[in-house]
């Protein structure tokens, strides 16, 4: 049975499958598939609360029971332990930090790279809301000392970065993106369809696609470029666990780096004093940990 049978199996049976989980087992035959694919596809989609996973869970369940009872299959790998809400949710923390290694992965499935990898970068390494990206300008771009000129702060571009942004700005020139047009002085440049002058709800939409496109969240990026930013400062596990697990006693062994920590989230506009900074990332850790040792 084809992807397209299921749905209108579902439709009839007034079962509710998002088209997205459909989309994302496309080249897998539904019926076959295991309890390890499903919980891929759990992860993939970033589903981050019980709520969600509850009710997917139990619609795509409902589904495999029709199958069941039609006699389609025998199997529904959603009665196996691995696929509890509880294991799922547990999977899908442990994945939403982007290692370096994803970062790159995700930037080579898109197919305007040069457009997908700047945007993508910069909001990996310092940049955290779309709106901000959307103000930079070419002139705030120093690419003698690497750097981009923010209103609040400066970010230092890595070298991963500063290649990405040479080869935007280098193709850009070269007039490869037609459709592509400078607005108000931006860096990355607008689509402008004839139909639109909302330059700005296009650019949103643009970046979407491309963060999307890449398998990626918005939020998961910029949690994941302030990971990075506090091992290279931590220096060590050791003193990361002491950030985010130590009770405050201990915790003031670290006061300088916690002040380097609360000078950083000033910049972005984020409280990231006392409890916050270990409610908010924590998840973040464990999953750069839970990857770090996978990699070992």
């Amino acid at each position: 049975m084809n992807h397209q049978e299921l749905m209108e199996l579902c439709k009839e049976n007034g079962i509710d499958i998002q088209k997205k989980i459909f989309a994302e087992t496309a080249d897998k035959d539904f019926l076959q598939m295991t309890e390890e694919d499903w919980l891929r596809v759990f992860v993939n989609l970033g589903f981050d609360n019980q709520q969600t996973i509850n009710i997917r869970r139990s619609s795509i369940s409902k589904l495999y029971h029709l199958c069941i009872s039609k006699g389609l299959t025998d199997y529904n790998p959603l009665d196996s332990i691995k696929l509890t809400s509880k294991n799922i949710l547990n999977a899908v923390e442990n994945n939403v930090y982007i290692t370096p290694a994803e970062l790159e992965q995700g930037i080579n499935k898109l197919k305007n790279r040069e457009v997908g990898a700047c945007i993508i970068r910069i909001l990996y390494e310092g940049i955290n809301e779309i709106q901000d990206l959307y103000n930079v300008k070419f002139k705030n771009i120093d690419f003698a000392n690497r750097q981009i000129h923010m209103p609040e702060f400066t970010l230092n571009m890595s070298e991963d970065l500063y290649r990405a942004v040479v080869t935007y700005n280098e193709t850009w020139k070269m007039g490869r993106f037609q459709l592509i047009n400078a607005y108000d002085g931006s860096f990355i440049k607008v689509i402008s369809y004839k139909t639109s002058v909302d330059y700005y709800s296009n650019f949103i939409n643009m970046s979407s696609r491309f963060i999307s496109g890449a398998g990626f969240k918005k939020i998961h990026l910029y949690g994941s470029g302030f990971i990075n930013f506090l091992y290279k400062k931590c220096g060590s596990v050791d003193k990361m666990d002491e950030l985010f697990y130590a009770d405050d006693k201990v915790r003031g062994l670290i006061s300088n780096l916690c002040e380097e920590i609360e000078e950083y989230g000033k910049e972005y506009g984020l409280n990231l004093e006392g409890k916050y900074i270990r409610f908010r990332y924590k998840s973040y850790y464990e999953s750069f940990k839970f990857k770090m040792q996978k990699t070992d």
